[in-house]
């Protein structure tokens, strides 16, 4: 896990860099913090990986279709540019009662199309070969968490 942190948005608060804000108090908190960034309709996700801070660093819009909008329980290699997560996984622990809110619906019995599997398994081929030969940074092979149980 990274070092996260949480942001109380107000009106003026902005990024300066990275994840880096213009925010003249900062205070630690000894809590958790849920991350549902991960957690979002197709609309929201598509926009998320098109335009957040790191969308030049990947083909985001490919990652959408192969590997979102594709997503079934033995989807690995959820690749987006600079890192790797292994498997999305559900979250197994107590999460606040609002969580509830960000489940998105999963069907376990899935079918892909043999063409949907040939494009998922070039795509993984070419996160693989990345991870393996250094790439363009850090690869981590942990599990995402997504959702609510």
């Amino acid at each position: 896990m990274n070092a996260g942190f949480a942001i109380r948005c107000k009106e003026r608060l902005k990024f300066v860099r990275s994840r880096i804000t213009n925010a003249n108090q900062i205070r630690v908190l000894d809590c958790p913090c849920y991350h549902y960034g991960w957690v979002k309709p197709d609309e929201e996700m598509l926009r998320k990986v098109t335009q957040w801070g790191h969308a030049h660093q990947f083909n985001g819009p490919q990652w959408f279709e192969i590997k979102w909008l594709n997503w079934h329980y033995e989807t690995v290699n959820l690749g987006v540019g600079w890192i790797t997560w292994r498997r999305a996984i559900r979250f197994p622990l107590h999460q606040p009662e609002f969580a509830f809110q960000f489940a998105l619906p999963v069907d376990p019995d899935r079918r892909i199309s043999i063409k949907n599997h040939l494009r998922e398994a070039i795509y993984n081929a070419r996160i693989e070969t990345r991870r393996v030969l250094g790439g363009t940074g850090e690869a981590w092979t942990g599990g995402l968490c997504l959702g609510t149980s």
